[in-house]
C-alpha cells in the first residue's frame, strides 16, 4: 500500500492532540533555546560531531526566526492551527536527530 499525507495525516493529529499541550511544545522549544538545551546537546555528542550538531541547532533557531512568522501566517491561512501541528508532528517525527557516536 502507498503511504500518503491524507492517511497520515489524521494520525499525527492525533497523537499531539493526546499527547502535548500547547504549553508543552513551547516548553520545548525553550529548553533547546536555554543553556540547559545547548549543555544537553553537548552531553549527547561527541568531540567529533558537536559542531555539526551545534550547526543544526543554530540553523533551525535562526531559520525558524527569519521564516517562521512568514510561514505560519500562510500555513494558518490553509488550514488554521492543524496545519501548523501536523507540521511541528513530520519535523519531530522525521527531522534531524541527534547525532551521537561511540
Amino acid at each position: 500500500k502507498e503511504m500518503n499525507w491524507e492517511k497520515l495525516k489524521p494520525l499525527f493529529v492525533q497523537v499531539y492532540r493526546d499527547t502535548f499541550e500547547q504549553d508543552e511544545i513551547d516548553g520545548l522549544i525553550a529548553f533547546y533555546k536555554s543553556p540547559a538545551g545547548q549543555a544537553f546537546v553537548a552531553d549527547i555528542t561527541t568531540n567529533e560531531v558537536r559542531s555539526r550538531a551545534y550547526g543544526w541547532l543554530t540553523t533551525a533557531q535562526f531559520g525558524g526566526l527569519v521564516a517562521g512568522p512568514a510561514l505560519a501566517g500562510l500555513l494558518y491561512s490553509l488550514g488554521g492551527g492543524q496545519v501548523i501541528i501536523i507540521i511541528a508532528a513530520l519535523l519531530i517525527q522525521y527531522g534531524p536527530r541527534p547525532i551521537v557516536t561511540k
